[in-house]
């Protein structure tokens, strides 16, 4: 059977499964005279008919959105940001069709923007985000996020902030300017949260959530989730709930402090061009802020990696430590973004903590990794009970030297891509000198080298440098 004839046959076994359900719907018996969830065959027929549900207009207006998606496409690639964000604007703008009200358009574009982005697979933009509101005295808006909201990513998430501040400027309205006492309440909560309710893998200091309160263009906020009140700030007026609201806490805990690299990069990659630039250019200060508590010297550096371990989690090494992970650029076939690669020596002296697609908090370039191996990387080091120092080189070894095992002395390479250092933002840490970078000092004196050991062996060792003898190191 062919492709084309496999996915036909599955499209008419659908199809038959619908006629069936509607036929049974069509008694009656049911609050819904047909299934409520339609088929979508693409991701924009996804998207609106996930927008459909809340707004039926939506499926009315399909071919004229979707049409107007395409030519945005064509202009900006295929599901950019860029389309996202002119999308969004448009349907807020009620370029489609109308809305009762001002703040309805603006919930629509926002949802629509952010099932587009996250290719209308995800229950994020409509149980994710709640609703959005005007504030009826300083003219700002306030977009009331939930739970479901972590569906969408954490990219995703707080790429919805650009999208709604996107459409703030084009409907008019005014930056959110917090008052003294909303800022401390932002860090009071969030506290509440991490205490009270659940532990997160970034805990923000006070500077940080009043940097970003101060400056982020948006009322992030939310309807309350928790029984329990906050410690402090409860009875502010534009703040509406003196519950903790989980969903803004989700975003100041698991979105903006953790993608603020991601969204910088976006920024400089089209800000101008939107005008987000004006209200997001803080963006590199506040990542300058975040960075600043893990330089050495900082009271307490190094030891921030550590405050979010669970209990009984292993710590394999400090990463500002000798001995700890050693960065390795490069990526075979089974690992790639977000998959780090780690030699299989490593996993057995580590007692097989570090397991195949287990996963592995890191400190960069991301927040964390799946585990994958690969042979062809330096393994670990260690130091026996006699004495000897043993570079460790396969998994057999390993198992057969544990027992004996006083030390590690180096736990071995990471494989890391480039790509994930391009994706989180992050700019590129030093390589050690490894065989890569050996290899260009070689061809820079290749002819010296071939007066040394041939220009056959020459010409082998930039094919595979570590057949290299330890005579023929020392002489080149």
């Amino acid at each position: 059977m062919s492709p084309e004839e496999y996915f036909k046959t599955i499209k008419s076994q659908v199809d038959e499964l619908y006629n069936v359900a509607n036929d049974a719907k069509s008694k009656g018996k049911d609050f819904s005279l047909k299934v409520e969830s339609e088929q979508a065959t693409d991701k924009d027929n996804r998207c609106i008919t996930i927008l459909a549900t809340m707004y039926p207009k939506f499926s009315e207006n399909r071919d004229k959105i979707i049409k107007r998606i395409k030519e945005l496409e064509e202009e900006f690639g295929e599901g950019s940001d860029e389309a996202a964000l002119e999308i969004s604007k448009e349907i807020s703008t009620e370029k489609f069709f109308s809305f009762e009200t001002k703040e309805d358009a603006i919930s629509a574009g926002l949802r629509f923007g952010c099932a587009f982005n996250t290719k209308g697979v995800v229950g994020a933009p409509l149980e994710g985000i709640t609703e959005v509101k005007i504030d009826p005295v300083d003219n700002f808006l306030s977009v009331y996020y939930a739970g479901p909201i972590r569906t969408a990513g954490g990219t995703a998430q707080v790429f919805t902030l650009f999208i709604a501040d996107y459409i703030r400027k084009a409907l008019g309205l005014n930056p959110y300017v917090p008052t003294k006492e909303e800022r401390e309440r932002y860090f009071a909560e969030i506290m509440d949260y991490l205490n009270y309710v659940t532990r997160k893998q970034f805990k923000p200091t006070e500077a940080e959530v009043d940097f970003l309160a101060k400056n982020v263009p948006i009322c992030i906020t939310g309807e309350p989730t928790e029984k329990r009140e906050v410690s402090k700030h409860k009875d502010l007026p534009r703040v509406g709930t003196t519950r903790i609201r989980g969903g803004m806490c989700l975003v100041y805990l698991d979105g903006l402090p953790l993608k603020a690299e991601k969204l910088s990069k976006k920024l400089k990659k089209y800000g101008k061009q939107f005008g987000l630039t004006e209200n997001w250019s803080w963006l590199d200060e506040f990542i300058k802020l975040k960075k600043s508590r893990k330089k050495e010297g900082d009271k307490g550096a190094g030891f921030k990696f550590l405050e979010e371990v669970p209990a009984g989690r292993p710590v394999y090494s400090m990463s500002t430590l000798r001995g700890g992970f050693r960065l390795r650029y490069g990526r075979s076939r089974n690992t790639g973004s977000g998959c780090f690669g780690f030699h299989p020596a490593t996993q057995v002296i580590l007692d097989n903590f570090p397991a195949v697609a287990s996963q592995m908090k890191v400190e960069l370039p991301g927040k964390g990794c799946t585990v994958a191996v690969c042979d062809n990387i330096e393994g670990p080091i260690v130091k026996l009970e006699n004495g000897d120092v043993v570079k460790i080189d396969t998994m057999e070894k390993a198992r057969e030297i544990k027992p004996e095992l006083d030390k590690i002395l180096f736990v071995g390479d990471v494989l890391i891509s480039y790509g994930d250092f391009l994706e989180n933002g992050e700019k590129l840490l030093k390589s050690p000198y490894v065989e890569e970078l050996w290899i260009f000092d070689l061809e820079d004196k290749k002819e010296d080298a071939e007066k040394l050991i041939g220009i056959e062996r020459v010409e082998e060792l930039l094919k595979n440098p570590k057949k290299i003898s330890g005579d023929e190191a020392i002489k080149l």
